[in-house]
């Protein structure tokens, strides 16, 4: 798919004892990189005795519009949801540190945060970032990206922090920022002094883009047909049996337009 696609991708290896890492996946014809960067979760009180997936940080043009992507793949509930509820927030604090050093030496700049949160959009480590959550909407009305022993959660999220403008409202008007999500306590210290030192030029452009709305994308390709996890996104594999589907989660989609613009951008 990368290549018949012509999908190109930002990778680095972390020390996840599986070897499971994050990812950016881009199309160039809509995303040129400028930066990037991983970021690790362990210190000197965090993660020292196993380690867990990096952040993986990009600076880019999407499709003119100047971007900053976090994607992340939070600690798994493993020993259990509120046993295992720290870890999270400490993804949530590193991911929060590297947000306020961009916003800090760039107030108009565009994030985006993004990945497999192993938590829901009502959890605290979510609200602990203080960015605008579309899927939690989807969440309230029952909707889910993934399932277990037949119960639906929303781990698959993508956030945007306050500068994004929001497609302007069906009744007509002008389009709206969104929702204030700012507050008035300084940044926490920079981890190593780590974070994006140099930062490219440009927040406003003439072709902003402009946010529309949020899916989870639940197609009949990617939901098991039958047998015991019918209705389920289908998993590659099943236990040590190849199952020949994509994944057991279910794409999060995040739908953006140019202003003055009719074609969509996914």
């Amino acid at each position: 798919m990368i290549k018949k696609y012509n999908y190109q991708f930002i990778h680095f290896d972390s020390k996840d004892s599986r070897g499971i890492d994050v990812a950016l996946m881009y199309q160039p014809a809509h995303f040129k990189p400028y930066q990037y960067r991983s970021y690790s979760l362990t210190d000197a009180t965090h993660f020292t005795t196993y380690a867990t997936r990096d952040i993986l940080y990009v600076q880019g043009e999407l499709d003119k519009t100047w971007v900053h992507i976090l994607v992340n793949h939070w600690p798994s509930r493993r020993g259990g949801e509120n046993a295992s509820a720290e870890k999270r927030i400490w993804a949530a604090t590193v991911c929060k540190r590297i947000m306020d050093s961009i916003e800090n030496r760039d107030p108009k700049a565009k994030i985006i945060i993004m990945g497999d949160f192993n938590d829901n959009p009502n959890n605290k480590s979510l609200k602990h970032l203080k960015m605008y959550n579309p899927f939690l909407k989807l969440f309230n009305r029952g909707m889910g990206s993934m399932a277990y022993r037949d119960s639906w959660s929303l781990f698959d999220q993508i956030l945007l922090n306050a500068n994004w403008p929001m497609e302007q409202e069906k009744q007509g008007g002008r389009s709206k920022k969104g929702p204030d999500t700012s507050h008035p306590q300084p940044a926490l210290a920079n981890i190593n002094n780590q974070y994006p030192t140099h930062m490219q030029p440009g927040s406003e452009a003439p072709f902003d883009l402009i946010y529309c709305k949020s899916i989870i994308y639940r197609s009949a390709t990617l939901t098991e047909q039958d047998g015991k996890y019918q209705g389920y996104p289908k998993r590659t594999w099943n236990g040590d049996q190849f199952n020949g589907g994509y994944s057991d989660h279910y794409p999060a989609v995040i739908i953006f337009k140019a202003k003055n613009a009719e074609k969509l951008l996914k």
